[in-house]
């Protein structure tokens, strides 16, 4: 009774590590982080307190290869065709019968009918459920960090104060937007106008993050909603 009273107790103490440990990854953040500097673009994708890059690639330094010294092989002789027999004379009175022909069997192509006929509202009910799988993705999604540093530069006095009268009115209205829309908790945009420069220089930082339990739940309601839709439009089919 104590050994079998010690295994329930073991797997117990297992079962509620591993209750433990779930609660905790569901409570992780995800994250995706950008990075675009000059012409170099950054990617990492992170979970917690892990992180891993995924742009640009690690290059791999080549192995070096050891030379194996094989024996030469020698070469196979080309031996001649025997010679062919000489054709037999015909017969006199003998007409040339004529060289059989070879039937070839077409291949049964498969006839393409026309397209099926769309199901308007069942795409409709798609779309409507993609729009609010993304209306639930932007909810819980969290900007952490945006930075933008621009500083406009086209060699020309004119030229470049078009670019930069561009530029600043384009983030003035962005900003807003992306705080209306997402929630932003690091914000930082510089637009800069540098009229001795010959070349524009940006340097763009993106980070966000979004908790594993609330992407699971989003997951599931839309393979809900995308399941129900699939089951009904089946049931419809069926029935006319």
């Amino acid at each position: 009774m104590k050994i079998l009273l010690w295994v329930l107790i073991g797997l117990g103490g297992l079962l509620l590590f591993l209750l433990v440990l779930l609660l905790l990854v569901l409570l992780l953040p995800a994250r995706v982080r950008v990075m675009l500097r000059q012409e170099k673009f950054f990617l990492w994708v992170g979970l917690g307190p892990f992180r891993l890059r995924l742009l640009p690639w690690k290059e791999k330094k080549p192995k070096k290869q050891k030379k194996s010294e094989k024996p030469e092989e020698a070469k196979p002789q080309n031996r001649e065709p025997p010679p062919s027999p000489p054709p037999q004379a015909e017969r006199p009175g003998e007409a040339a019968r004529p060289a059989p022909q070879i039937r070839k069997e077409k291949e049964s192509t498969p006839v393409s009918g026309g397209m099926e006929k769309l199901d308007i509202p069942y795409i409709m009910d798609l779309i409507h459920l993609g729009l609010s799988a993304m209306g639930q993705f932007r909810r819980a999604l969290r900007v952490d960090r945006f930075l933008l540093d621009c500083a406009i530069a086209m060699g020309d006095a004119a030229k470049t104060a078009m670019a930069y009268g561009a530029a600043a009115a384009g983030a003035g209205m962005f900003l807003p937007l992306l705080e209306e829309n997402l929630r932003v908790r690091k914000k930082d945009i510089q637009v800069i106008c540098d009229f001795e420069g010959t070349e524009s220089k940006i340097f763009l930082e993106v980070q966000v993050s979004a908790l594993v339990f609330q992407l699971l739940i989003i997951g599931i309601k839309v393979l809900r909603g995308f399941l129900r839709l699939r089951k009904q439009h089946d049931q419809e089919a069926v029935s006319v």
